[in-house]
């Protein structure tokens, strides 16, 4: 069985238009699927699986009031780069000196007392397929090295398993793939290197941004199917300075997000069957 991990859920972000009025809310993670709020089939899959611990939400003060005893409740900073912040100190006991992170001991560092070894599993509240079989499946073929670990799913597993749904794939050597609304992280690792994650967070929407992260020669390698997993897990590493990597062939309820009024149409059908 694989070590207890705290579970962490994002659940700030914020939708609008005919997605908005048509769920009744400005907040996704409270969007209702089948009468439930996503957060809530998040959490629920999660106390499901033995090997999670605690399970702490950072999102508004609406997502708070819902939650049951045996979730923590965070309130939310300005973007998800912050609620990842507050959600870790929560969990951990690490605290930010001088608003940012450095190396540790330094000024501007953070600090943990006593420092945290643990895992913890970075959760989207917009995955409400997500099953406790299936994050158990990911977590327990997790490399042992990895500091920063996301599930992956082959495009065709996906496509078998959500018909008619349009995903996003990375196309490499191996196969096309999508990922999981998941990240299993080591915190201090990952905080050491905020500053890079953040930037490239930042950059995630942004074709030319991504080609200044990447570099052109790496990203037009990829663009054409090119790069193998491990290349690609070598250039993420390099850039975050953390051991990033994929666990391939996970369970497909692990990346089906709802972003936008179809996605919840198509998800609401695919419950009901």
């Amino acid at each position: 069985m694989p070590a207890k991990v705290d579970a962490l859920i994002f659940a700030g972000g914020r939708i609008s238009g005919l997605f908005a009025r048509a769920a009744g809310t400005r907040i996704k993670a409270l969007v209702p699927v089948r009468g439930r709020p996503c957060v809530s089939w998040v959490a629920a899959a999660l106390r499901d699986v033995a090997a999670i611990d605690r399970i702490c939400v950072a999102g508004p003060q609406a997502v708070g009031d819902l939650l049951t005893d045996d979730c923590t409740w965070v309130p939310e900073g300005a973007n998800a780069i912050e609620n990842l912040r507050r959600g870790i100190q929560q969990l951990t006991g690490l605290e930010w000196a001088n608003g940012g992170v450095g190396e540790w001991g330094n000024g501007g560092s953070a600090r943990a007392t006593p420092p945290c070894a643990a895992r913890i599993l970075l959760c989207g509240a917009d995955a409400p397929a997500v099953t406790a079989a299936a994050i158990a499946d990911f977590l327990g073929r997790v490399p042992e090295e990895a500091d920063i670990c996301q599930p992956v799913v082959r495009r065709e597993v996906f496509r078998e398993a959500f018909p008619g749904n349009a995903g996003i794939y990375v196309r490499l050597v191996e196969g096309a793939f999508t990922g999981g609304c998941q990240f299993l992280v080591r915190p201090e690792p990952l905080l050491r290197s905020l500053p890079l994650v953040e930037a490239l967070f930042r950059r995630r929407k942004s074709q030319l941004a991504m080609t200044h992260a990447l570099g052109l020669p790496f990203l037009c390698r990829l663009i054409a199917g090119r790069l193998t997993v491990q290349e690609l897990e070598g250039r993420l590493s390099e850039l975050t300075g953390c051991g990033v990597r994929a666990v391939l062939d996970c369970a497909p309820e692990l990346a089906f997000d709802v972003d936008n009024l179809l996605d919840l149409r198509y998800l609401e059908r695919h419950l009901s069957r």
